[in-house]
């Protein structure tokens, strides 16, 4: 399998899907595995949330990951992701 592919330069907001799912034969389980790329700008927030969401419905394990020093922004982020599972499991 070949990995996700990714520009260096941005451009990749969305929803990245691996091409076939990963089979756990020992526990009887398919793993389809996705990874989601936000827009850092203000004005992507709308998008971002939507594209956290639909990551939030499709999965039943979430990880959140931040490149560099955890930040700001990165607190940002991670704050819409707990809202959002704060709003599902109410």
């Amino acid at each position: 399998m070949s990995r996700f592919r990714v520009k260096d330069a941005g451009g990749n907001a969305g929803i990245w899907m691996w091409s076939e799912p990963l089979h756990d034969a020992e526990r009887d389980v398919s793993i389809l595995i996705i990874d989601t790329e936000l827009e850092a700008s203000e004005d992507k927030k709308a998008e971002n949330i939507k594209i956290i969401a639909l990551a939030f419905l499709l999965s039943s394990l979430f990880i959140h990951n931040s490149k560099g020093d955890i930040d700001e922004k990165s607190c940002a982020s991670l704050s819409i992701a707990t809202e959002f599972a704060t709003f599902i499991n109410q």
